[in-house]
């Protein structure tokens, strides 16, 4: 059995194919906090896996203080970038975007953005 959250759109093919094609093998949750149930209901076994962001899964785990209680793996050939996006109403957007890049590589140059991602349990982007 598949955990899967409503509402997602599993951007690989593969992956889509398989939710449509056998629906009695996945458990869509939707409501509060999801993941979160999707998570204790692996971890109490009574599902087989879940379908998320590594990012995601990663940070969710270590929140809950189960890091020790699931393993981590599988990664499909497509890739998901995420940006940061601006307002375009804010006169302020450009330059609030330059800082963010900037500040990102010093903080990857220094070694802030790795503390950072290891208090969540992710890894830098650029690594992967």
């Amino acid at each position: 059995m598949i955990g899967v959250i409503d509402g997602y759109d599993y951007v690989d093919p593969t992956v889509m194919e398989y939710l449509n094609k056998k629906p009695n093998n996945v458990l869509v949750m939707k409501g509060e906090k999801p993941l979160e149930r999707l998570l204790e209901m692996l971890i109490s076994g009574r599902i087989t896996t879940i379908i998320e962001d590594k990012s995601v899964l990663q940070y969710k785990i270590t929140q809950m203080g189960k890091a020790d209680l699931v393993k981590v793996s599988g990664i499909t050939d497509t890739v998901v970038d995420v940006f940061s996006s601006f307002s375009p109403k804010n006169n302020k957007s450009k330059e609030y975007a330059k800082i963010l890049t900037e500040e990102i590589i010093k903080m990857r140059k220094d070694g802030r953005l790795k503390i950072i991602l290891d208090k969540y349990g992710i890894q830098d982007w650029q690594d992967k």
